[in-house]
């Protein structure tokens, strides 16, 4: 339920969104620079295995997965957005990640964490951020991709995704 209605209340719901869609491009991308632009400097982020500064989440996470992960996929789902004010909102976001790992004999995994994102979101100097955040483990599972069979696409005739700014998401021009 919103408390306020404030004239610009649809693009303050945009402009979350839009700050929730940067924080999963940057994690998939390991951009540390645009993970770090989410948070407010003050931020607080608790992922469970990381409980810290927002500002320090994205070092955290972005030489966390360069180790331990071939390639994650974030994405979010529905989300409910409650205004308090118009430069401060409380929003509850499902979310799912897939990671494909490598353990050390070899085995490559598909990770599976089905979640939430409650969030603590304010507008400084024109901009919302995330002022804090707690991710709710809903469920998860690992699969063993060794058992499964391959993707019956041929995969290599798509452009491929990077985990850098070589991505073409980042590119201006698509060719």
């Amino acid at each position: 339920m919103t408390l306020f209605n404030f004239p610009d209340e649809l693009s303050a719901r945009q402009e979350i969104h839009d700050l929730l869609l940067r924080y999963c491009r940057g994690i998939d991308r390991l951009d540390q620079e645009l993970i770090d632009s989410c948070y407010a400097t003050d931020s607080w982020d608790d992922h469970g295995y990381w409980k810290g500064g927002g500002k320090e989440f994205g070092g955290f996470i972005t030489e966390s997965l360069r180790q331990r992960a071939i390639i994650t996929s974030h994405t979010i789902g529905n989300s409910l957005i409650e205004f308090e004010s118009e430069f401060a909102a409380r929003g509850e976001t499902y979310t799912m990640a897939y990671l494909r790992r490598q353990d050390v004999d070899e085995r490559q995994w598909l990770d599976q964490f089905f979640g939430r994102y409650v969030d603590r979101f304010v507008r400084l100097q024109g901009q919302w951020l995330i002022a804090r955040r707690v991710v709710i483990h809903d469920w998860s599972i690992a699969t063993d991709l060794s058992a499964t069979a391959s993707f019956p696409v041929k995969i290599g005739t798509f452009e491929q995704g990077k985990r850098n700014h070589d991505d073409l998401s980042y590119r201006n021009t698509m060719h």
